[in-house]
């Protein structure tokens, strides 16, 4: 049942919603001095600074829209459809931590890598900043 409520609704949202959109705008200044903004004629003595008419319907644009739009949907529809794309070959399957650089292990041997590489740099700035302590006390 409500199903049908909706559908309805949106029945005449459709049909109602562009009705109430060809309106006129009216643009003015009142007696008062206040800009205001109507869909109905201003008052007698009201300055009128803009009115926006409805836009009028060409019926020869439309047309040669439509014409252009079905011009392109058939060139789209008439090309030949692509080849599928080759199928790729499954990859092979590695256990967890087996190759380098995945699964855990991998993670692992990579952080071991890193500190043992950062140990070593540190050594060899310690040797050399006594190295140029030791040289500076030769002299």
């Amino acid at each position: 049942m409500s199903c049908h409520r909706i559908i309805i609704f949106g029945l005449i949202f459709c049909f109602v919603m562009p009705i109430s959109s060809y309106a006129k705008v009216y643009r003015y200044i009142d007696k008062d001095g206040v800009e205001r903004f109507s869909n109905e004629p201003p008052p007698a003595g009201a300055k009128i600074i803009g009115e926006e008419a409805e836009i009028k319907y060409d019926e020869a644009a439309d047309k040669a829209q439509q014409d252009r739009t079905q011009r392109a949907a058939d060139a789209i529809a008439n090309q030949p459809a692509a080849p599928p794309p080759p199928k790729k070959s499954p990859a092979p399957a590695v256990e967890a931590g087996g190759a380098e650089g995945t699964g855990e292990k991998g993670y692992s041997r990579r952080k071991h890598r890193r500190k043992k590489q950062i140990r070593k740099e540190k050594a060899e700035a310690k040797k050399a900043m006594e190295g140029a302590a030791a040289e500076e006390g030769k002299k």
